[in-house]
């Protein structure tokens, strides 16, 4: 009986391997949906293993990370000159909840849940409340002005995105697509498409993420957003590791235009992480 599984197991191994040589020589990309097995999503399981390993990730259910924000994109928006300097955030890896504190006053904080946004003090105090925050936005352009519950909205879902990739990919209904290799400053990175699950709140539904030799995330492609109907090249570097957990500690964001040129002569958005810590 232990030879007949073994011959099994063989011819399994044997037909998966041509099926995908067939495809690939065909030009067909390999599709990958969470829960699939690792032979049908490689870049995405060196991905999740490269920032430390699903195993890791899912003993833990929280982060606080101390960083600062800038960029041409809070100065258009009315939220410049050092507010987003000194910030102390933290969120919960399972759901969608982020609060950042230090937001122009060092007890000043806002928090961020999907439904719902607040500005409020360290202590407590209620300063102001948003329901359903994403209607707000109806009806902007690039260069409307954002009030703090404006902000506490974009801040919060972009910033929760940001420290949970790629390891939400792996959660029920998100969609992977191998997208080929690309070159750019001498490096070979390769390309996953993601289709994020109907309703969940991040850029755009579809983005693309690049990775390295190694696997670590080095760039993301998304657009239009909420601050604006351009496309964004998003860059990650620096990265380290904080309770087994690797992260890009700097980030820089560019306009992408439609030809592919990434326009870095202006800076959107800079964000620097000075210390993270997972539990």
């Amino acid at each position: 009986m232990e030879d007949l599984g073994r011959r099994r197991k063989f011819l399994q191994a044997g037909l998966l391997g041509s099926i995908g040589f067939i495809l690939s020589s065909a030009g067909i990309p390999k599709v990958s949906v969470a829960g699939e097995s690792s032979l049908q999503q490689p870049l995405l399981d060196e991905a999740i293993a490269a920032h430390g390993g699903l195993d890791r990730w899912r003993e833990l259910t929280q982060f606080s990370v101390r960083m600062s924000l800038y960029g041409q994109l809070f100065d258009r928006k009315g939220h410049g000159g050092g507010e987003l300097a000194h910030l102390v955030c933290e969120g919960t890896t399972r759901e969608q909840y982020f609060r950042m504190t230090g937001f122009r006053e060092p007890d000043l904080r806002v928090t961020y849940r999907p439904d719902r946004v607040a500005l409020e003090r360290t202590d407590g105090t209620l300063l102001q409340a948003r329901i359903n925050p994403s209607d707000a936005f109806a009806g902007h352009t690039a260069m409307s002005q954002w009030d703090d519950l404006h902000l506490a909205y974009f801040c919060g879902y972009a910033n929760w995105n940001y420290f949970v990739v790629p390891f939400v990919f792996a959660d029920p209904g998100f969609e992977c697509v191998e997208d080929g290799i690309w070159q750019e400053n001498g490096e070979t990175w390769r390309r996953l498409r993601v289709t994020y699950p109907s309703g969940f709140v991040t850029h755009t539904r579809v983005q693309t993420f690049y990775f390295d030799g190694k696997g670590l995330l080095r760039r993301l492609d998304y657009g239009p957003t909420l601050a604006g109907p351009g496309h964004v090249a998003h860059y990650c570097d620096e990265h380290k590791i904080f309770n087994g957990i690797v992260m890009p500690t700097k980030r820089r964001a560019y306009r992408l235009e439609a030809d592919g040129n990434v326009v870095k002569s202006l800076l959107l958005v800079g964000l620097d992480i000075s210390s993270a810590e997972f539990s």
